[in-house]
């Protein structure tokens, strides 16, 4: 009988650990201002990015709070809200999702901060855990790293409760996906004022930079017809989305920043190409919302 009561506490004792130092989710963002004022130079200029988590509702409140913390407490300085959005829209990513160093340093950058906070917030089996942690932008030191658990309070449940939302009706056009290149797509184009080449195939494209001699290759493509939403769609209205996987690559460096244009080997490359009517020029242009397109290149048939 003790031997089974022994057992029972070993259960119970990682719960009751936890619990002893929980704190609610409101106190937890206060202790994590005082921690960042500790490990960061008063006046630094900083981006709350995301926390990544299950409950997007929670990782969005973290993030907000922090942020109204940081600017009330005014011993650092934050980041213009307006360029952060522009940003996560262009890099399609959300304030609950992951977000690697590289790219977080890239951002940084972007906006002209010093620091970087973002952080975690998960299931430990015994309770939620908030983790936070503070990048150097120039140099991606991990300047610091703190762990809060958090209190099972009205306001966490309520941030964590998942409800399932029915799934709205949409009525579309078949569209048709097709593995190869459509004809009038295959053969060979010319970007001269980026000196470079594209080269499509059947099953294959291959990018080439003439003037550092580099390239990198794409297969397992599939092309979707797409329509031009963007500001070049009265001179090239219909095309496709292009989506494959880099197979090959010879020098070509990747930019971090660029979310379509990844080209490290085994990474999924993602575009939107546009043919115009005369079938002799190829407008390339990442979509980054709904009826935008980002900056386009334009490619000429040989």
């Amino acid at each position: 009988m003790n031997k089974f009561f022994l057992f029972i506490l070993i259960l119970l004792f990682p719960v009751f650990a936890f619990s002893q130092n929980a704190v609610g989710i409101d106190t937890a963002l206060q202790n994590s201002i005082a921690y960042l004022n500790t490990r960061i130079q008063p006046n630094t200029k900083v981006v709350v990015l995301n926390f990544s988590s299950v409950w997007p509702k929670l990782s969005e409140y973290v993030v907000e709070e922090l942020i109204g913390h940081i600017v009330n407490d005014g011993k650092l300085t934050v980041v213009d809200r307006t360029n952060l959005d522009i940003i996560r829209q262009e890099m399609d990513f959300q304030l609950s999702g992951e977000v690697s160093n590289e790219s977080a340093q890239a951002i940084g950058h972007k906006l002209g901060a010093q620091s970087i906070i973002s952080g975690s917030i998960i299931d430990t089996g015994s309770g939620i855990r908030l983790r936070l942690r503070i990048i150097a932008v120039e140099t991606a030191q991990m300047l610091g790293m703190h762990n809060i658990n958090l209190a099972q309070d009205n306001r966490l449940s309520f941030l964590t409760r998942i409800v399932a939302e029915p799934e709205p009706v949409r009525v579309t056009a078949a569209v048709s996906t097709q593995s190869g290149a459509p004809a009038e797509y295959i053969g060979t184009w010319v970007n001269s004022s980026a000196n470079t080449v594209l080269t499509i195939q059947a099953n294959r494209l291959t990018f080439l930079n003439r003037t550092s001699n580099t390239a990198y290759t794409i297969e397992n493509l599939t092309w979707t017809p797409h329509r031009n939403g963007g500001n070049m769609a009265s001179t090239h209205p219909t095309g496709y989305a292009i989506s494959g996987t880099v197979t090959k690559n010879e020098g070509w460096s990747h930019d971090p920043s660029a979310a379509n244009f990844v080209s490290r080997v085994g990474s999924k490359y993602t575009d939107y190409w546009f043919i115009n009517s005369g079938k002799r020029t190829l407008n390339l242009g990442q979509r980054n919302t709904k009826e935008h397109y980002g900056t386009a290149s334009v490619y000429t048939k040989q």
